[in-house]
C-alpha cells in the first residue's frame, strides 16, 4: 500500500510502501485515541454541579456505548450475530 508523505525538513513529497499491518497500527493508534478523548468528554457530563440528569439517561448512555463497542468487537472477531426465535 503506497502512502504519500511530506518530508518536513526538506518540504519534498515522498512515496513510501506501507504494509497492511503498519497501516492498521498507524490508524488504530489515531482512531482509538480520538475515541478515548471523546469518551472523556462524555464523562465530563457526570459533573452534577453543572448538569442535571436521571439514572435512566445514564443507563441510556451506557447501553449505547456498550452496544456499539460490542458490535465493533464482534466485527474484529468475525463473530456472527445469531438471531434466534422461539415460541
Amino acid at each position: 500500500m503506497s502512502r504519500i508523505l511530506e518530508d518536513v525538513s526538506t518540504g519534498s513529497v515522498v512515496e513510501t510502501e506501507e504494509t497492511k499491518a503498519e497501516a492498521f497500527r498507524r490508524l488504530a493508534n489515531k482512531r482509538v485515541s480520538v475515541v478515548l478523548d471523546k469518551l472523556r468528554i462524555v464523562g465530563n457530563l457526570s459533573n452534577r454541579s453543572i448538569y442535571e440528569f436521571t439514572d435512566e439517561q445514564v443507563d441510556a448512555i451506557e447501553r449505547a456505548v456498550q452496544d456499539e463497542l460490542a458490535m465493533i468487537m464482534r466485527q474484529f472477531r468475525k463473530e456472527k450475530v445469531k438471531k434466534t426465535f422461539s415460541i
